[in-house]
């Protein structure tokens, strides 16, 4: 999947970055020219890195970059090393333990470790999906997180027996060499 919309809340601001509308950076619903490189927010503050990419930083030390690649988002955020253990979402909980990352809204580990595809894009993605309620978007005129949800996507199921056998082996050799010793992240990586 790719993201087309990115946002975040930095104290009481709501800071939005998407693709195909004029000015990418919105700040509480209202588009941000950006004329400073640097524009503080109440919580933190947004920097302006280059034409097409962006820092928002959090007080406490979170940092999330954004770059925007044209058709598509790219979301990179980095964490302190005091939020381990302490946040939860898509990423995990960053407790260093990978087996309780695949956590519920309420903290119900649905995966010890492994999780099927049923499970992966079923019960773990809709307990994580955006509503209106929750939504920090901004969104045109009649729209509303049904206009960004495709509930159907991923069309397929790939598996790496989708894959041809040579490319696979050239994949786990990448991943052994780089050191990569547990084999369930050794599958993750190819």
């Amino acid at each position: 999947s790719v993201n087309t919309m990115v946002a975040a809340r930095v104290g009481s601001d709501d800071v939005t970055f998407a693709i195909g509308r004029s000015n990418v950076v919105w700040i509480d619903g209202v588009a941000a020219s950006l004329t400073s490189p640097v524009v503080n927010l109440a919580g933190g503050a947004l920097e302006k890195l280059s034409a097409t990419s962006y820092r928002v930083i959090w007080n406490t030390g979170e940092e999330l970059d954004i770059t925007d690649d044209g058709s598509y988002l790219n979301a990179t955020v980095s964490l302190p090393n005091s939020d381990a253990g302490k946040v939860q979402g898509l990423l995990g909980n960053d407790d260093g333990s990978a087996g309780n990352d695949l956590a519920l809204p309420g903290g119900t580990v649905v995966a010890n470790g492994t999780i099927t595809y049923a499970e992966l894009y079923g019960q773990y993605a809709n307990s994580w999906r955006v509503t209106d309620g929750t939504s920090l978007m901004d969104y045109g005129a009649g729209q509303d997180t049904a206009s960004w949800t495709n509930v159907n996507f991923p069309y397929n199921q790939i598996g790496l027996g989708n894959l041809p056998a040579d490319a696979v082996q050239q994949a786990l050799a990448a991943a052994i060499a780089a050191g990569i010793t547990d084999p369930n992240l050794q599958q993750a990586a190819i």
